[in-house]
C-alpha cells in the first residue's frame, strides 16, 4: 500500500476528514499543510519534517508510514524508469544523422533561461546536407563533413549560433547512428575511428521546488 492509500485508509478508519489532517498533524496553515501532504503522497517531494509529524501522530503507525513510503518511492522510481524508456524509444524513432558540437566544459555563456527556452539542439546540433547523407561510403561522408566544418566560419548564422551559448567549439561528432559516431578534433584536424555509444550530451533543467 502506498502512502496516499495508507493515509486515506487511516482517515476512514478514524473518521477524520481530509481538512482535519493538518490539525491532527499539529500544522497551523491548513492549505499549505495539505499541499505538502499531497506532494509527499505523490512522491514529488521528500518532506522529512512532515514524515516525522506523521510518525508521531496517533492516526498513523510509524512502521506503517515507513512501509507505505517505501512503496511510494518504488512506484515513483518505476514510473520514472518507464517514462525514460518511452523517451528513449522516441529519441531513437526521431533520430537522424547530424553533427553534434562539443564545447569547452563549464557553465554556458548564455543564461540558463535562454538555454532552456532555445533548447540544447539550437547551440550544439548542425544539420548535414542530404547530398552528404546520400554518399555511398563513410569515407566520402567524412571527407565532405571535413569541408563542411572548415567552411562553417563563413556561415555566419550557424557559426554565431554554435558560439553563442558555449563559446568556441572543440570537437564535432558525426552521429552516424543513434549508437555510433565519429569525432573530428578541430585542433588535430582529423577524424577518430568509429566509436560506440553517444557523445557527451548535456541536459538542462530549471528544476522544481
Amino acid at each position: 500500500m502506498n502512502l496516499s492509500a495508507y493515509v486515506a485508509q487511516q482517515c476512514a478508519r478514524h473518521g477524520v476528514r481530509r481538512g482535519q489532517l493538518p490539525t491532527a498533524l499539529d500544522m497551523g496553515n491548513i492549505n499549505k499543510a495539505l499541499r505538502r501532504l499531497d506532494a509527499l503522497c505523490a512522491g514529488e517531494f521528500f518532506d522529512a519534517e512532515l514524515l516525522d509529524r506523521m510518525r508521531q501522530c496517533p492516526l498513523f503507525s510509524p512502521d506503517d508510514v515507513d512501509a507505505a513510503l517505501a512503496v511510494t518511492v518504488a512506484e515513483v522510481r518505476a514510473k520514472h524508469a518507464e517514462a525514460e524508456e518511452r523517451a528513449e524509444m522516441l529519441r531513437r524513432e526521431r533520430f537522424s544523422p547530424h553533427l553534434w558540437v562539443e564545447h569547452r566544459p563549464g557553465r554556458p555563456d548564455c543564461t540558463l533561461f535562454t538555454l532552456y527556452w532555445a533548447g540544447m539542439n539550437h547551440f550544439k546540433r548542425v544539420s548535414i546536407p542530404q547530398e552528404v547523407l546520400d554518399m555511398d561510403s563513410v569515407e566520402q561522408r567524412l571527407q565532405a563533413l571535413t569541408l563542411l566544418i572548415e567552411q562553417l566560419p563563413n556561415d555566419a548564422p550557424t557559426w554565431s549560433r554554435i558560439h553563442y551559448g558555449f563559446g568556441p567549439p572543440l570537437l564535432f561528432h558525426y552521429r552516424i547512428t543513434y549508437d555510433a559516431y565519429y569525432t573530428f578534433d578541430l585542433a588535430q584536424q582529423r577524424w577518430s575511428e568509429e566509436r560506440c555509444g553517444q557523445p557527451p550530451i548535456p541536459t538542462v533543467s530549471l528544476g522544481r521546488r
